[in-house]
Order: C-alpha cells, then sequence, then structure tokens
C-alpha cells in the first residue's frame, strides 16, 4: 500500500494484506515506490488479494498506478496533446484564410457608390478596434444615418459581417429609391392625361374609372371605356372592339398569325379613332419614363365577335391556326373585360349594360368548362 516491494516469508505478505486492510476507506494519498508514483486508496483492497491469491508478488511494486499504466498514461496524454495541437493549428489556419479572405461586399459598395460618383470614405465613417479576444467594427452611412456594428475574434471577419450588412441596406434603399421614382413617375403621367388633380392630388372622372379596372394597362382602358366611340356599337361588336385591346397582353401572337373571320367594319373605324388619344399617351408614358406602351392588336376581333354571335365552336376554332387553350384564354380574357366594364359606376348605364350582355353571350363551352 506504501508502494513498498516485498520480500521475503508469507508472514510479511500477511503483515503487507493487513495493513491494506487497516487504510482508511476514505483516505486518498499520493505516494512515491519503486515502481512508480501514483494514488494510493484502500478501494484497492480487493485487487491487492487478488493478486496475493495469484501468488503474482511482483505486481505488487505499487498498489494504485503500477509503472507500466503509468507509461501507458503518459502515451495517451501524449498522443492527446499531440490531437489538441494540430486541431488549434487547423483553428488558426482557417482563420488565416478567413482574415485574408475577398471582402467582396466592401467591392460591392464601393461599385454601387462609383455609379453615383460617390467614394466609400466620404459616405461613410468607420470605427475599428482590434482586442486581444475581442476586436470591434462599426460602419455609419452619413447620408442616412444608419450605423451597423459587429464583433469578433478576428477584425477582418467582423468587418466583411458589417460590409455585408451595409450592402443589403444599400440594395434595399436603392430598391425604395426605383419604387418611389416610378410612382412620381405614374402620378405625371396621370396629371398629364387629365386623370389626376395635381394640386389637391385627387382622382379626377377618368382616374376614378381607371381605378376600377384590372388591366396591364388601367389607364388606357379608362380611356376606351369613356370614349364615345364606343357608346353605339352592339354587343358583339363591343366583344371585338375590346378583344382588340386584350390580345397582346394575353397572348404575343407571330406575325404571320390571321384570322379567316374578320371584324365589322365599325370595330375597325372605333379602334381608329382611338388613335390621337393613344399616341398622346405614349408619347406622355414615354416622356415620364413608364414603360408600359399599351398596343392594339385588332387579328383576333373577328374572332370574339363572331364567338358573341353564337358562332359555333368549330367553326371559331377553325378560323385561325391557334392551339384551343390559346383561342380559350383570348375569349376569356375579353369576356373578363366586358364583365368590368359592365360594372363600372361612372360610364354611361346603356354602354355597361350592353358589355354585360357581350359578356353573357360568351358564357358557352368550352369558356364554362373553365369554371
Amino acid at each position: 500500500s506504501l508502494g513498498e516491494k516485498i520480500a521475503g516469508s508469507n508472514g510479511d505478505l500477511l503483515e503487507l494484506v493487513k495493513r491494506a486492510r487497516d487504510l482508511d476507506l476514505d483516505s486518498l494519498a499520493w505516494k512515491e515506490g519503486h515502481g512508480g508514483s501514483g494514488f494510493s486508496s484502500a478501494l484497492h483492497h480487493e485487487r491487492v488479494l487478488d493478486l496475493l491469491q495469484s501468488n503474482q508478488k511482483e505486481q505488487l511494486a505499487f498498489v494504485g498506478v503500477d509503472s507500466e499504466t503509468e507509461r501507458h498514461i503518459y502515451r495517451e496524454r501524449a498522443k492527446l496533446s499531440a490531437i489538441q495541437g494540430e486541431l488549434r493549428a487547423l483553428e488558426d489556419a482557417d482563420l488565416h484564410r478567413e482574415d485574408a479572405g475577398i471582402d467582396e461586399s466592401y467591392g460591392e459598395i464601393k461599385a454601387w457608390l462609383g455609379q453615383g460618383g460617390q467614394k466609400f470614405a466620404e459616405r461613410f465613417r468607420v470605427e475599428e478596434v482590434k482586442g486581444e479576444l475581442v476586436s470591434r467594427y462599426l460602419i455609419e452611412d452619413r447620408m442616412t444615418s444608419a450605423v451597423i456594428e459587429g464583433e469578433d475574434v478576428s477584425l477582418p471577419r467582423a468587418r466583411r459581417s458589417c460590409h455585408e450588412r451595409m450592402l443589403g441596406l444599400l440594395k434595399n434603399s436603392e430598391a425604395y429609391e426605383r419604387v418611389v421614382k416610378e410612382f412620381d413617375a405614374r402620378v405625371r403621367v396621370l396629371c398629364e392625361m387629365d386623370a389626376l388633380d395635381a394640386a389637391s392630388m385627387e382622382l379626377k372622372p377618368l382616374g376614378r374609372v381607371a381605378a376600377q379596372l384590372k388591366a396591364e394597362n388601367e389607364l388606357w382602358f379608362a380611356i376606351c371605356a369613356t370614349s364615345p366611340e364606343i357608346y353605339m356599337l352592339s354587343s358583339k361588336e363591343l366583344a371585338g372592339f375590346m378583344c382588340a385591346l386584350i390580345t397582346r397582353e394575353s397572348l404575343r401572337l407571330h406575325n404571320h398569325v390571321e384570322c379567316s373571320l374578320p371584324a365589322t367594319d365599325r370595330v375597325y373605324a372605333s379602334l381608329e379613332r382611338l388613335q390621337p388619344q393613344w399616341e398622346k399617351l405614349v408619347d406622355v408614358q414615354i416622356a415620364s419614363g413608364v414603360d408600359e406602351a399599351p398596343f392594339i392588336d385588332a387579328r383576333l376581333s373577328g374572332l370574339a365577335e363572331q364567338w358573341a354571335s353564337g358562332a359555333s365552336w368549330q367553326a371559331v376554332r377553325g378560323s385561325i391556326d391557334l392551339d384551343e387553350g390559346d383561342i380559350v384564354k383570348i375569349l376569356h380574357r375579353t369576356q373578363d373585360m366586358l364583365r368590368q366594364l359592365g360594372g363600372l359606376s361612372l360610364v354611361p348605364k346603356e354602354l355597361a349594360r350592353t358589355a354585360k350582355l357581350a359578356a353573357d353571350s360568351f358564357q358557352r363551352s368550352p369558356l364554362t368548362d373553365l369554371s
């Protein structure tokens, strides 16, 4: 128990066992012996008895940690230390690579500022503190007063993180500026076309009609819906007229596509009389930077007019080289706009009634198969 090697008679060995049994169960002491050093404790009583009974007296060099076990522990600890050293080296290498990495966000910010003739140092105020454990980086936008701070064990990483977040703010502000510019451009168009009062920002009658419509260019449809040119059209002619307005936004037809069912002359004449108003709207939109020029495509007007007149699906389908799905799409979109026209409160009641009749005449198969 004291790390002593016992030689001699069995009586000496029995004395050793007695000394081991007499150890305090809670005792734990570090002992130096011939066979090495280690902890000696009464917890090893059973091990001592086993060794005595097996006559393995030479293994009683030290009760606790013998020299062989101690050497094994040292070897394992050395391996563990080596592994920990390799891990630290890998972590340091990764940190170094991250520190030496390219700050792409910083380059994007400089490019973004360069488009407006600005410089990074003029636009932003920067503070950075490199500490032993934690580094701190701060960037402030002098124009918007936005402040972003970041902390990291690596100053370059803290810097890159803040640059990434600031770049996100700049992109959001750019998108906001673009929306504001587009909104201002549309307001100018509405004012120029007498749909909005520039002083009070209140909608005029034309603007209120446009507000009730849902189309690709509501203002253009409002101009057409309030034009006297369509007040005297019949329900089937109104269907052909409306089809000419929605064909381009609903389906991009190839130049060679033609329909063998022509529209009536009154439909074409009504569309031609809209030419001056169409040209004015296009000019105003171009001048204001609004890229949504309306189009008039009357190639399928006869198809819609004949469908409203009661023509069979076979006759309509055979009049043009289009897929059935495309034909149904055109007719369904025409019907939708006729329904919207029939629901307007600021158009003559007779026109609204005609539009409802035209929409109802479309309600046949295969259009009804969509519902």
